[in-house]
Formats: C-alpha cells, sequence, structure tokens
C-alpha cells in the first residue's frame, strides 16, 4: 500500500493479511502452473529415490537373513507398508 507523510514523503507498506486462512489462499494464488508442476515432479523424484534406496536396502538385508525366516517375512512385511506409504 501507498501512504505519503505530512511532509510530502511516500512510502510503501506492506499489507497486513488478517488470518492464517486469507495468507495460504494468497500463497496459493501466487504459484504458477509450471512451478506447481515442478514441485509436484519435485516431490515424485524424491519418493522414486528413496523407494530406490528402500527396495536396495531391503533386498540385501532379505539375501542376508534368508535363512531365518521369521525375520525376513517381518521385513517384507514392513517393506509392504513403506512402498504403500510411498505409493
Amino acid at each position: 500500500m501507498r501512504f505519503e507523510d505530512s511532509d510530502g514523503f511516500t512510502y510503501y507498506r506492506e499489507e497486513k493479511m488478517k488470518t492464517k486462512h486469507l495468507k495460504k489462499k494468497a500463497e496459493k494464488k501466487k504459484k504458477t502452473r509450471s512451478i506447481k508442476r515442478g514441485d509436484a515432479q519435485t516431490l515424485d523424484s524424491i519418493k522414486a529415490t528413496l523407494r530406490r534406496r528402500i527396495e536396495s536396502v531391503t533386498s540385501d538385508t532379505l539375501k542376508r537373513i534368508a535363512s531365518h525366516s521369521e525375520t525376513a517375512s517381518e521385513v517384507n512385511k514392513y517393506r509392504g507398508q513403506i512402498r504403500q506409504i510411498l505409493s
């Protein structure tokens, strides 16, 4: 907002939002479509990397503990849960 002093000095002040809801709404409007798509692609990339790393670690662990069937089945169960969360 633009304000003028009694001496004729002009200064600008940022308009304050009154509620959290209005702040979030204003932030949402500022994002363009390309920024939103970029954010979504970044998130997908992070999830894919995380999936690959978890898959690598769990498969190596399963190879090492193959003789312990109870432990291996538990690791498989957790592996499935992690996949479900990341999908």
